[in-house]
């Protein structure tokens, strides 16, 4: 983004009363790092399908595994350019291009039949420390993506002898210390639809019958496509809880029906403060204060993945993974607040003389180089 589509930007948004609303990570899962993450499990293990190339349930990073589904994998910006099918962007030359590691689930119902106590239903398990929360309001965000002609299971069989045909699911379910399994993240799938998917490369879009939603706990309902998208869900935790896990149940018949998904993330939304402080808004430095520090984390880091970032940037990374304007807002609209303080919107006319003056000297600075 260039400074002047910046400076308008944030005019616009001081002018409409930008802002987010007050929430603190509790947990997460980033596959390169994780926060208060006690444990992860999967059934069947990594590397253990006898066709790595066309089946997979496990965690994967360009360039890093040794070997990926094709299906998963989008290679059309120039690996190669006439691929129809992926969800992850594996040119390094190209703008979308996925650095980091991410979970992959494609065709888990193949002839290894694992795992041997459920064949072709494959199972990821998390278990995060959330004891520190001071509320009982959560949430957990997960980043997901899906591209195929998938199944619900209500098709006539197929094949000589007829075979039934099987049902694609990708559902999440969570507890609470042990407690009662509940749906967190259900999908489906429509058998009267069709969506066009746009690859790396370009083109026409690709349309395909039969996409997949999926269906949080509010009641929200998307459509997954072959870009990550950030999908939240709210939970209910006891006071003093202690742990939360989260399970992921996947079946997958087929090399063409792939689903990836990256940064789970568990969320305290705040309603008010409590002893201990909660986290300043954009107190990225986690210093207590919002201030010039978090401020520079964002100008000289704008535009970085996740991935990138320093290791000073220890609160609140961002999702998606690209440092831009919802950082940006974070710091400028509490600026000075410290943990205790929850998120603000100042006046509007204050807001604009300040983070107009701000922006100025920013525009000056990145024309600079």
């Amino acid at each position: 983004m260039n400074s002047s589509k910046l400076f308008l930007a944030a005019l616009v948004c001081a002018l409409s009363f930008c802002g987010s609303a007050s929430a603190q990570i509790l947990a997460e899962d980033r596959f390169e790092s994780n926060l208060n993450r006690i444990s992860f499990t999967q059934d069947p293990g990594p590397g253990t399908y006898s066709e790595p190339t066309g089946d997979g349930f496990e965690i994967y990073q360009v360039d890093i595994s040794a070997s990926i589904p094709k299906g998963l994998v989008d290679d059309s910006f120039s690996v190669f350019p006439f691929d129809q099918q992926g969800i992850i962007d594996s040119s390094s030359d190209s703008p979308g291009f996925k650095l980091g590691a991410w979970f992959g689930v494609i065709d888990t119902v193949n002839d290894d039949q694992l795992p041997a106590s459920n064949p072709g239903v494959a199972t990821a398990t998390w278990v995060f420390d959330i004891s520190q929360a001071t509320s009982s309001d959560l949430e957990v965000s997960i980043d997901m993506g899906a591209m195929g002609d998938f199944e619900d299971g209500t098709e006539p069989p197929i094949g000589n002898p007829p075979q039934p045909v099987l049902r694609d699911y990708f559902d999440w379910t969570y507890s609470i210390d042990g407690g009662q399994s509940i749906p967190l993240f259900t999908s489906t799938v429509d058998t009267l639809g069709t969506h066009g998917y746009t690859l790396a490369g370009g083109g026409d879009p690709i349309p395909l019958p039969d996409p997949l939603f999926m269906t949080t706990r509010d009641n929200q309902t998307i459509l997954l496509d072959n870009n990550l998208q950030t999908i939240t869900s709210p939970i209910f935790a006891e006071p003093n809880s202690s742990t939360l896990t989260i399970v992921l149940t996947a079946e997958a018949d087929g090399g063409t029906e792939a689903y990836a998904f990256d940064n789970i993330v568990v969320e305290e939304v705040l309603t008010g403060c409590q002893d201990p402080p909660c986290m300043a808004l954009g107190d990225y430095d986690a210093s207590g204060t919002t201030e010039l520090g978090d401020l520079n984390l964002v100008l000289f880091n704008w535009g970085m993945p996740d991935e990138l970032l320093p290791t000073n940037w220890i609160n609140q990374r961002p999702i998606p993974t690209i440092v831009g304007l919802v950082e940006l807002n974070h710091v400028w609209f509490n600026w000075g607040a410290t943990g205790g303080a929850l998120g603000f919107v100042p006046e509007p006319a204050t807001s604009l003389l300040l983070l107009t003056g701000w922006m100025i000297g920013l525009v000056a600075w990145r024309n600079r180089f």
